[in-house]
C-alpha cells in the first residue's frame, strides 16, 4: 500500500534550486566587481591628470644654473673670477729676504752626543735681546743623520718661531696678554729655566719682573 498523503520531492527541483542561488550569488559578486572596476577606472583617471598637470608645471619653468656653463668662462679674466680669493699674507718675510740681517750663527747640538758625529740638519733664525739689544741670529741646528727630532735653539719656543720667549714676554708685559695658550706654556717653562738675573732683563728698568 503506497502512502499518498506526502507528495515526492522532485531531485530536479532540490537541482534547480541549488543553481538558482549560485546564480545569485554570482550575479552579486558581478556587481561588486562592476562597482569596484569602475571606482578604480576614476582613480586611475584622477592620478593621471594630476601627474599631467605636475609635468607641464615643471617643463613651463626656466631652470636656473649656479654654474658658469657658457663658452667665455674660459677666457682670461672670466675663470678667475670663479676661483676662491687668494689668502692674505701674514706678512712674514721669507728667510732669504732677511739674511741680511743675521750678526751671528750659533750652532745647537742635542745633549749627550758626540758632536763629531753630527751633521747640518736646518737653519733657524730668530730676534734676540743680547745686552739689551734685539738682534737677529741664526741657528745651526746639528744632530745625528739618523735622529728624528732635532733640537730646538735655547729659549725659541717652537721650529716656526722667530722670537725668542724674552722678547714674548717683553711684549707681553706690555699688552697684558698671550695670543694663545700654548704661548703661555711656553713661557711658562722658559721661567723655570731662567737664571736669577736674566740678561735681558739687566739693562732693562722700563719693565719689571
Amino acid at each position: 500500500m503506497t502512502d499518498t498523503g506526502t507528495p515526492e520531492t522532485d531531485p530536479r527541483d532540490l537541482q534547480i534550486a541549488e543553481l538558482s542561488q549560485r546564480l545569485a550569488e554570482l550575479t552579486n559578486e558581478n556587481q561588486q566587481l562592476r562597482a569596484e572596476n569602475k571606482e578604480l577606472k576614476e582613480r586611475i583617471e584622477r592620478l593621471e591628470a594630476l601627474l599631467a598637470s605636475k609635468v607641464d608645471a615643471k617643463s613651463s619653468k626656466t631652470p636656473i644654473f649656479t654654474e658658469n656653463y657658457s663658452l667665455d668662462r674660459n677666457k682670461l679674466g672670466v675663470q678667475n673670477s670663479d676661483k676662491k680669493p687668494a689668502r692674505k699674507s701674514t706678512g712674514r718675510k721669507p728667510r732669504a729676504a732677511k739674511a741680511h740681517l743675521v750678526s751671528d750663527t750659533i750652532a745647537v747640538f742635542p745633549p749627550d752626543v758626540d758632536r763629531g758625529q753630527c751633521v747640518h740638519q736646518r737653519f733657524q733664525s730668530a730676534w734676540r735681546l743680547v745686552d739689551g739689544k734685539a738682534v737677529y741670529l741664526r741657528y745651526d741646528i746639528r744632530d745625528l743623520p739618523d735622529s728624528t727630532s732635532v733640537p730646538l735653539p735655547p729659549g725659541v719656543r717652537n721650529s716656526r718661531s722667530e722670537f725668542g720667549m724674552e722678547i714674548i714676554l717683553i711684549n707681553t708685559a706690555i699688552h697684558g696678554s698671550f695670543r694663545r695658550p700654548s704661548m703661555c706654556c711656553s713661557a711658562a717653562e722658559f721661567l723655570e729655566r731662567r737664571p736669577k738675573r736674566p740678561v735681558f732683563w739687566e739693562k732693562s728698568s722700563t719693565v719689571s719682573a
